[in-house]
């Protein structure tokens, strides 16, 4: 893989001395003016964006990667003191992911990346030579992409989306144009006051004020441009300027500041990521699978280096980056070594989730063998209108963009294709559970990759592409990937030993599942396809798409093939059938302690990543089970075991969060009592609670109670955290479990320093948001904090649940509005309670297209599938950690399902009653409060609150307004008690 491994940044020092650096920590270096490029060894492979040399023999590369299953970054910093014949790892500080990197002499630098929660604001700054490092300060956490600079308080950097700072006074002066989206990926300085930028949708923007003011050049480009490419990389010497991007089949040129216009034919497609300039003639630039340019006359004429000829087989057109098929990927990429490219081209709407989720596809791709996967920006999207249906979602997308969603959807595919040349484009569904036709977006990408296909080939059609490098391409098949179908001619399977990988791509491919999705899955062994457009594959061979084409390894499309050295083979078929041996045998014990205990002694045959993997599944499956105490107990094995496993920092994370949290310490407490011989009689129900009976008593809490314990679990966990992995210790989702651990343990005034610290800190905008609102919780000021808040009052006489909601307790409960207040489809929720139960109401008005269910036949279920309803989701974090909370689902028939932290297996007291007519449906319900906490722990408490309504085919409404990822505080507000 590292032979056509991406390259993202360039270096050369004079005119023979230069140096490249991209994915799985490659660096080819040149000292002959390119004319041979080796490559050198690096400690690190993990993706390196950016690299700067002050001398020959000094050098500095940043990179990084995502953590899996964790929200963090990890960064990277090499040097080289002897022209990169060894590199060194400098800095084993917590940074996070870097992207470029400026380096003034032996010891003064620069480098921005992602801004995480030890380094806010992305920009870093190091006065010994990268060994350690401070923050930037400013006011906001950001992710750039690009940066430039005369000196270290001379600095410009640019982000997604019209996000651009400065170097000022020490820190960053940080600025955002909210009605740009666009964003700039290369920035250069061409003087004390003046410099360029260039992007997203060929953006060119020059500055006249060190970066106070962006604004058009004196002479705009071809305006045609815009349509097309995306500019990735800039240089300029004096007047002179180049850039280039995606296609890489130009390079724009200005010789005069920008007053006329150039585009300079390269002879290549694939995107170019950077270029340098070491005087007015002589350049290099470098892209996607390796390639590397050189020209001596100024641009006019280019010729490659390494990568010549070389094109993509493979194409996948994902519809977010958790539905990228990395099982299959690694089966085509790596395994067959089909040259692979993906495309997204939906972008989350946040600057930050748009920087953060293009870097974990990208990572994902690339550990699959992929390259070039990229994520698109004119079409920004919410996570959850992915599933809306195709015309919904065609025209939220019309709306945003003027009516042009289908131009702006197809013409950059079209691009796309001719760029990348692929015999086979792939089109996912969301994810691997997705059933067939559940996306509105992979219906949508579906038919744009009809369309754009036909257009590719056609000469007749988008004839401004050929004139521009991008000459007609006919791709043979176009085909739609989703869950295995019964006809084992259109099944593609992925879980068969292959040599060329020592396993199977299923397990091969297992790092890549944590970069793209926060929860854990086991391996997906078998997808199938529908033919969308041209030629079926011949065979479902190992998963190869290509079987029956001429696709030759060794050719332009195609690595040549490589096996394991036959010493290691037998061995790794071996320990293959082990650990697939393993799982089976892990499979059918459904988590039974008896059985694990066998697969948990068998483990120390694997190697570390299968042993880690192995131990994960068995305290996943223990967790599925609703067996959280010994998922606990495996989690702690795993990190004990396995330290330096990237499973190990989830396994972590987790155990802090479940030791901490009030609701999982509430139920064990319950289940003690109940275990201990509970003398108080059945619990209390609606159907024979007289007026005067017992309450549910609290439990008696002692120093050896289960509480305590588990409080110090939490505790003792978090400060092993601060000390062996600062950075997993300062993220705020732990943060926020420790501080609620704190006040549960009654050390309120810890909890409130740290919130304080935090709402201090540029932590993500959400965090902060949760943090403000803990300081005004501790001490309420006339300004409310940027959360809805409501209160849940006492009522003195029981509603009668029958869905009518004409009790008084209703007409004085306050409202939430479960979507916009002034959308008359906008449904309501009131809450109330007394001393036993906790009462809510639902009203929602009938969405369009959706009739009144029949009504039911059978006896109501417990935990029922309700994902075809109309239906509330109700989620009560009682300790406000933002992570684990109660769930409570109720649909229009008045069918219900329960959880807690997404486990099915809670299974509470409450009572249901539905009513409604043919314009709205109506909830009455019922849920005694010892069911969700101590009646002593409800007095002036605070709850988070999430309340969410779904029906399928229409966009989620929820109390904060449009539906945040449920993971983010943000889907909470305040419900406050009386």
């Amino acid at each position: 893989m590292a032979d056509d491994a991406s390259l993202h940044d360039v270096a050369f020092v004079d005119d023979q001395h230069g140096w490249a650096v991209g994915a799985h920590g490659v660096v080819w270096a040149t000292s002959n003016a390119g004319a041979d490029w080796r490559r050198q060894p690096t400690p690190a492979d993990c993706p390196l964006r950016g690299v700067s040399f002050v001398s020959p023999r000094r050098g500095w590369a940043v990179g990084g990667r995502s953590v899996p299953y964790a929200e963090r970054t990890e960064g990277v910093v090499l040097a080289t003191d002897d022209g990169g014949e060894t590199w060194r790892r400098v800095s084993r500080d917590t940074l996070p992911r870097l992207r470029a990197v400026k380096f003034f002499d032996a010891r003064r630098g620069l480098a921005v990346g992602a801004g995480g929660p030890v380094y806010p604001s992305g920009a870093l700054r190091t006065e010994d030579g990268g060994q350690s490092w401070t923050s930037l300060s400013a006011e906001q956490t950001c992710d750039w992409r690009a940066l430039d600079a005369l000196s270290p308080e001379a600095a410009l950097v640019a982000g997604p989306r019209g996000l651009t700072g400065r170097g000022a006074g020490g820190g960053l002066a940080v600025q955002h144009d909210p009605g740009e989206s666009r964003g700039a990926r290369a920035l250069r300085i061409t003087g004390p006051a003046t410099a360029w930028a260039v992007g997203d949708g060929a953006l060119v923007r020059t500055t006249r004020d060190a970066g106070r003011n962006w604004r058009s050049p004196a002479s705009d480009p071809p305006a045609e441009l815009a349509r097309w490419f995306d500019w990735r990389a800039l240089d300029a010497v004096g007047e002179r300027l180049w850039a280039a991007g995606s296609p890489g089949s130009v390079v724009l040129h200005s010789p005069d500041g920008g007053r006329s216009w150039r585009l300079l034919p390269t002879g290549v497609s694939t995107p170019i990521n950077a270029i340098t300039f070491v005087d007015d003639q002589r350049g290099w630039a470098v892209g996607e699978l390796g390639v590397i340019l050189a020209t001596r006359d100024g641009g006019q004429t280019w010729v490659v280096q390494r990568g010549a000829g070389r094109r993509a087989a493979i194409g996948v057109v994902a519809p977010s980056a958790a539905g990228l098929p990395v099982e299959l990927i690694a089966a085509n990429a790596a395994a067959e070594g089909y040259r692979t490219t993906v495309a997204s081209p939906f972008a989350p709407a946040a600057p930050l989730a748009h920087g953060d989720t293009a870097s974990r596809l990208d990572e994902a791709a690339a550990r699959c063998a992929a390259a070039g996967a990229s994520t698109g920006w004119r079409l920004p999207l919410e996570p959850t209108e992915l599933v809306l249906p195709a015309e919904e979602l065609l025209a939220r997308l019309d709306r945003a963009t003027d009516g042009k969603s289908r131009e702006m959807l197809i013409e950059p595919l079209v691009a796309w294709i001719r760029a990348w040349r692929p015999e086979a484009v792939l089109i996912p569904e969301i994810g691997p559970e997705a059933s067939s036709h559940s996306s509105g977006a992979v219906d949508l990408l579906v038919e744009a990759v009809q369309e754009a296909a036909a257009a590719a080939a056609d000469p007749t059609q988008r004839r401004e592409l050929a004139a521009l490098g991008l000459p007609p391409w006919r791709v043979r098949s176009v085909l739609r990937i989703g869950p295995a179908e019964a006809d084992a001619s259109t099944r593609l399977g992925t879980g068969d030993f292959h040599a060329a990988l020592g396993s199977s791509p299923a397990l091969w491919a297992r790092p890549a599942v944590g970069i793209i999705r926060p929860d854990y899955r086991g391996a997906q062994t078998q997808f199938g396809w529908t033919l969308v457009a041209g030629q079926p594959p011949h065979a479902a061979r190992r998963g190869d798409v290509l079987a029956g084409a001429a696709v030759s390894p060794g050719g332009d499309a195609r690595r040549p093939l490589a096996t394991p050295a036959d010493g290691q083979l037998d061995r790794l078929r071996r320990v293959a059938q082990k650990r697939r041996h393993l799982e089976g045998l892990l499979q059918r014990s459904q988590a039974d302690p008896a059985w694990a205990g066998q697969v948990m002694a068998l483990t120390g045959g694997l190697d570390a990543e299968g042993g880690a993997e192995l131990l994960y599944q068995l305290a996943d499956g223990y967790r599925q089970r609703g067996s959280h105490d010994l998922a606990a107990d495996t989690f702690y094995l795993l990190a004990r075991r396995y330290g330096d496993s990237p499973l190990t920092e989830s396994a972590l994370v987790w155990l802090v969060s479940y030791y901490s949290s009030a609701e999982f310490t509430h139920l064990q407490s319950l289940t003690m009592a109940q275990q201990q011989g509970d003398t108080r009689g059945p619990r209390e129900t609606l159907a024979n609670r007289g007026a005067d009976a017992a309450r549910l008593e609290a439990v008696d809490e002692s120093p050896t109670d289960a509480a305590d314990g588990r409080l110090g679990r939490a505790a003792a966990l978090a400060d092993y955290l601060a000390r062996a992995r600062p950075a997993v210790h300062a993220a705020p989702r732990l943060r926020f479990a420790v501080a609620a651990a704190q006040r549960s343990r009654g050390f309120g005034g810890e909890a409130e320093r740290a919130m304080l610290l935090m709402s201090k800190q540029a932590v993500a905008e959400d965090w902060r948001r949760a943090a403000d609102a803990e300081r005004w919780l501790a001490e309420p000021k006339e300004i409310p904090p940027a959360k809805p808040t409501a209160q849940c009052r006492s009522t003195a006489k029981r509603p009668l649940l029958d869905g009518v909601l004409d009790e008084a307790c209703w007409a004085a409960a306050e409202t939430i509005a479960l979507g916009d207040p002034q959308d008359a489809a906008t449904g309501r929720l009131r809450v109330a309670r007394d001393n036993d139960f906790l009462y809510f109401a639902i009203e929602c008005p009938r969405l369009p297209g959706r009739q009144a269910p029949a009504a039911a036949g059978a006896p109501r279920a417990r935990d029922e599938f309700l994902d075809n309803d109309d239906r509330v989701t109700l989620r009560l974090d009682t300790d406000r950690d933002y992570t684990t909370a109660f769930e409570l689902t109720v649909d229009e028939r008045g069918r219900t399902h329960d959880a807690v932290w997404g486990s099915p297996h809670w299974d509470p007291q409450w009572y249901v009653a539905a009513g409604g007519d043919d314009t709205s449906w109506r909830v009455e319900a019922a849920t005694p409060i010892g069911e969700l906490t101590g009646e002593e722990e409800l007095l002036r408490a605070a709850w988070a609150v999430s309340a969410e309504r779904h029906a399928p085919g229409h966009a989620p409404r929820a109390w904060t307004g449009a539906a945040a990822e449920s993971r983010s505080p943000d889907a909470y507000g305040l419900l406050l008690f009386d």
